[in-house]
């Protein structure tokens, strides 16, 4: 080793005994002289040259200032987005599978389920499959798109694809899959424990799917603001909620329809804002039966 550091001129650093760490830092020296000093793998004619080069380069690199000082995390992002160059256009890539429909109301992908609705127990379905979705038709009429899973145990069973089946079959309720992975509204979860608070289980779980099949049936807005009146007027049973849903779309449509279309007799009862209070005086709660 001597000879060597004669020959060219260098002093050996070693590393300490029992302290491997430190030959990382040798390692990393190494890359960034790499990286810096002899990037796109510069030629030399002779040795000489390439040392008087790295000489140069050193004492260049001495000088400099490596860390940025008194710098945000925002100023340091906006100085590295100036040197981005821009993503290439992203590749869409998607298969067309035929995949048949089990017994559950799924289809099987990669070890995962995705469910259809029951009608198509059996039939075969076209799947168009991409990286982030799967989106199943039968024919040309689109079924669902569902979001693709790549996890473990996970699968995309809708609970609206069930809902049918659940409410010829109350009983399976508390044992379906579906309904255990399901989340409903605080207000739905409240006119199902006055539910079970009144009824026996099995009339409040059936009560309880008729107003989800309301729900399926209504546009969301309009179903909120019934619910919402349904648990004030005390009405929580499906046919209070479908009288309120009613009372609530003929308003709406009075209300939008010009006065020459309407019969004469309705002119005098156009109302554009029911009030539905008096039901609250009139029923005890789970009335409309």
């Amino acid at each position: 080793m001597n000879d060597m550091e004669n020959y060219y001129n260098f002093e050996a650093i070693f590393c300490n005994r029992a302290a491997g760490w430190e030959k990382g830092s040798v390692e990393n020296g190494v890359g960034y002289c790499r990286r810096n000093f002899l990037p796109r793998l510069p030629s030399f004619e002779t040795m000489n040259s390439l040392n008087n080069y790295l000489k140069m380069c050193s004492h260049q690199d001495l000088g400099e200032n490596h860390y940025k000082e008194n710098t945000t995390k925002e100023v340091l992002y906006e100085d590295l987005q100036k040197n981005l160059r821009p993503l290439p256009d992203r590749k869409k890539w998607e298969k067309i599978v035929s995949l048949q429909v089990n017994s559950l109301q799924a289809v099987k992908h990669d070890s995962y389920q995705y469910s259809v609705p029951e009608r198509f127990v059996g039939a075969i379905l076209k799947a168009i499959i991409s990286v982030d979705e799967i989106i199943l038709f039968s024919g040309d009429e689109k079924i669902y798109e569902h979001q693709r899973f790549y996890y473990e145990k996970i699968d995309a069973l809708i609970f609206e694809h069930y809902l049918d089946q659940l409410s010829r079959k109350p009983g399976a309720w508390k044992f379906s899959k579906v309904v255990q992975c399901a989340t409903f509204s605080s207000d739905l979860n409240e006119i199902k424990e006055r539910l079970a608070a009144k009824l026996d289980e099995k009339h409040a779980t059936k009560e309880f799917i008729q107003i989800l099949l309301l729900k399926r049936a209504t546009p969301h807005e309009l179903f909120d603001v019934a619910l919402k009146m349904a648990l004030s007027y005390g009405g929580i049973n499906s046919n209070a909620i479908s009288l309120i849903i009613k009372q609530l779309e003929v308003g709406d449509k009075m209300a939008n329809c010009p006065d020459e279309l309407l019969p004469e007799n309705l002119l005098v009862h156009k109302m554009t804002d029911y009030d539905l209070k008096i039901y609250q005086q009139l029923l005890p709660e789970g009335g409309f039966e």
